[in-house]
């Protein structure tokens, strides 16, 4: 069995979609320490005997209902069509930010000097600090994308792969026949449309990075080995297919 290390960045379907994971994992016999960013989040989340849940909690009830209030509230006041407000980039840098004070902090790095895990598995992860901490400690990450809002994974999950070549993964819808020109090119678009989520995640990561002496993403994207995605063009979690 594996030591495996996972986490969510933020709760509610963030934190089902890879609790979700971790419980397959768990069934299968391998041993998980889970961490949790939202103060007391894991009381909700099944119990298994596999698996340590870890509460380091940087969000409580009321951080959590300001920024989702703040970032709706933009959101059902954009213009249809647009897929990012501005309202939204303080949520998400502040969300950023505080996962990545815990994936990156003392707390968890004590953890990897206390336990040989084997593998690492995260949403976001270069976004979260879960990709600096498997760089940090030599582990290497799974990068999982519950569903195919994948605009991050694509660049910065260590994924080589043309968006226009899957625009199924950018457009949320599944296709019975190849794509046409017209379809991959609206998939080209709709990517580049929702592309400041990839500005947001450097930009939060950016000091954390330079603390360890590291420029860039690019410094430690190459800890992702994995890309595990969600095959149901749904945002409903949670739709892991193993």
């Amino acid at each position: 069995s594996a030591n495996i290390f996972a986490g969510a960045f933020f709760g509610g379907s963030h934190l089902t979609a890879i609790y979700d994971v971790a419980l397959i994992l768990a069934e299968a016999g391998h041993n998980v320490t889970f961490v949790n960013v939202l103060s007391g989040g894991l009381e909700k989340c099944s119990k298994h005997p596999n698996i340590l849940g870890v509460d380091i909690g940087v969000w409580d009830d009321e951080d959590v209902q300001r920024v989702t209030v703040n970032c709706l509230a933009d959101v059902i006041k954009r213009p249809s069509g647009v897929g990012m407000t501005s309202g939204c980039v303080p949520v998400w840098t502040e969300i950023w930010n505080r996962s990545a004070s815990v994936f990156s902090g003392e707390k968890v790095l004590s953890m990897f000097r206390e336990t040989q895990f084997d593998v690492i598995l995260g949403e976001a992860v270069t976004s979260n600090g879960m990709a600096l901490l498997g760089t940090l400690t030599d582990v290497p990450v799974i990068n999982y994308q519950p569903s195919f809002y994948v605009q991050l994974s694509l660049l910065h999950g260590n994924l080589p792969m043309l968006t226009f070549s899957q625009p199924s993964m950018v457009l949320y819808q599944e296709f019975d026949h190849p794509p046409s020109f017209k379809e991959r090119l609206s998939g080209y678009f709709k990517f580049y449309e929702l592309s400041p989520f990839i500005t947001i995640g450097e930009e939060a990561m950016r000091p954390f990075l330079e603390k360890f002496g590291f420029s860039g993403q690019e410094d430690v994207e190459d800890s992702v080995k994995l890309f595990l995605t969600n095959d149901h063009p749904a945002f409903t979690f949670p739709f892991f297919r193993p």
